[in-house]
């Protein structure tokens, strides 16, 4: 258990076992005797892979709650076997993360200058809320927001996508065209 510390693994990559049994990354911060109290944020400048069998545990409070945060300046790889990670962050210019299956979480961050790409295997991501300040290329993905949608500084790229808005946040564009292919509400 990280106990709310950080995690910086640098140039390195994390992969969280496969196979039986797998290994387990408990980002858990109770916020009490011997824990850091603000939550864990992990630094990742290579490739992330949750494999099947391994297990991500975030912190569900929200002021601890986990961030995985992808930086380094490269294209990486990220895998998080349908585990959700908390809160996702592409940081670092130039950094450009492939997604290699589907990825859930409550917030993502697209920092300037960087990118989430959804790949040709149009990988699904579901979210609370969604800042793009850099590049989302969304293919033939299906988005999901419950919370809010900013793209208001940065682009989406939006292929044959469809972002499904499914609760009651707000929308932020730069501007309507060519924003979205296919935008689906609930409201």
């Amino acid at each position: 258990n990280t106990k709310g510390y950080e995690v910086d693994i640098g140039s390195g990559s994390i992969t969280i076992a496969t196979g039986a049994p797998g290994g387990t990354l408990d980002t858990t911060d109770n916020g009490g005797a011997g824990y850091e109290g603000d939550g864990t944020i992990i630094t990742d400048a290579g490739n992330f892979t949750i494999g099947a069998g391994g297990v991500f545990t975030k912190c569900v409070q929200a002021s601890r709650r986990s961030l995985v945060k992808m930086d380094g300046g490269a294209t990486k790889t990220f895998t998080s076997d349908g585990d959700d990670i908390g809160d996702f962050q592409t940081s670092d210019a130039s950094t450009y993360i492939n997604l290699q299956d589907n990825l859930i979480t409550e917030a993502i961050t697209i920092d300037a200058s960087t990118t989430l790409n959804t790949t040709a295997s149009n990988r699904n991501i579901s979210a609370t809320n969604i800042t793009i300040n850099g590049t989302l290329l969304a293919n033939a993905s299906t988005i999901t927001v419950s919370g809010n949608w900013d793209s208001s500084v940065g682009t989406v790229t939006v292929g044959t996508s469809t972002v499904e808005v499914t609760g009651s946040g707000t929308i932020t564009t730069k501007s309507w065209n060519n924003t979205f292919y296919k935008l689906q509400t609930a409201y």
